[in-house]
C-alpha cells in the first residue's frame, strides 16, 4: 500500500496509520511518501545520514541530492520570499491545527505503530532548488572526500523539477496564504511575480533551500 501527500490530512499522529494497517493483509508493505510545508537551507558538506547503505549513498552523489537525518546542519531559509511564504503556511496550518511538519508527524506514527511491523525503515532526501553557492565555490565535496564535480545537465534538471514543486505547492496553498498574509488580489500577485523572477532568474536560492523529500515503509506482521 503506498501514501502519498497525506500531510495536510487531519488526523493525528496515533492515529494516522491506523486504518491503513487496519486493511493492510499481513506481510504487506506499507510505505508513506511525504515533504514538509515549510522550506529550510541546507548548511555545507552536510554528513550523510547515519546508516546508509554505500549503494544509497552513491546514488545520492549521482543525483547530487543529499541525505539527511535530525543530526544534519540547517539554517532558516534564506530566501526572503520562501520566508515570508515559511511565516503565512505556519499561521494558515496553525489556525486549521495543522501542522507544516508532517514528516515528524508520519515518523512519530511508525515509531507508535512498531509493534504492529515485522520491520521498518525511511530515507530522507533533500533535493537543493538550484545551484548552490557553496557548491560552486568548491566547498562541497562527496562522501570520498572529493570536491563535488560540476552539476551534469540530469543533476540540474532534478533540481528544477524540485523548483517547480515548491512553486506548484505554493500555488495549491494560494487561498489560506492570501488569508495569512492579509494581501488583496494585487498585492498577492505582484508578491507572486517578484517571487518567481527572484526564484527562477536571479539565482534567490543560491544559499542551499531545499525540497526535503521523505519516505518511511514498513511490513506488517
Amino acid at each position: 500500500m503506498f501514501i502519498k501527500d497525506a500531510g495536510l490530512c487531519p488526523s493525528s499522529s496515533a492515529h494516522l496509520l491506523s486504518e491503513p494497517l487496519r486493511v493492510l493483509k499481513s506481510g504487506g508493505i506499507l510505505e508513506v511518501w511525504d515533504s514538509d510545508l515549510v522550506f529550510r537551507t541546507l548548511l555545507p558538506n552536510p554528513a550523510p545520514a547515519p546508516g546508509l547503505s554505500g549503494k544509497d549513498q552513491e546514488l545520492a552523489d549521482a543525483t547530487a541530492t543529499y541525505t539527511f537525518s535530525s543530526a544534519t546542519p540547517f539554517a532558516k531559509a534564506q530566501n526572503k520570499y520562501l520566508q515570508d511564504y515559511n511565516s503565512w503556511v505556519e499561521a494558515a496550518l496553525d489556525r486549521r491545527k495543522l501542522t507544516p511538519l508532517p514528516c515528524a508527524t508520519i515518523g512519530l506514527a511508525f515509531t507508535t505503530e512498531s509493534d504492529v511491523f515485522k520491520s521498518t525503515d525511511s530515507r530522507r532526501i533533500a533535493i537543493p532548488l538550484g545551484e548552490v553557492r557553496w557548491e560552486r565555490e568548491g566547498q562541497g565535496k562527496d562522501t570520498s572526500g572529493n570536491p563535488r564535480k560540476a552539476l551534469s545537465e540530469d543533476q540540474l534538471a532534478l533540481r528544477h523539477t524540485a523548483l517547480l514543486t515548491v512553486i506548484h505547492m505554493i500555488e495549491g496553498l494560494e487561498p489560506i496564504l492570501m488569508e495569512a498574509s492579509g494581501k488583496s488580489r494585487d498585492e498577492w500577485e505582484r508578491w507572486w511575480a517578484a517571487m518567481t523572477a527572484d526564484l527562477f532568474q536571479k539565482g534567490g536560492v543560491a544559499s542551499g533551500e531545499c525540497l526535503e523529500v521523505s519516505a518511511w515503509w514498513g511490513q506488517k506482521r
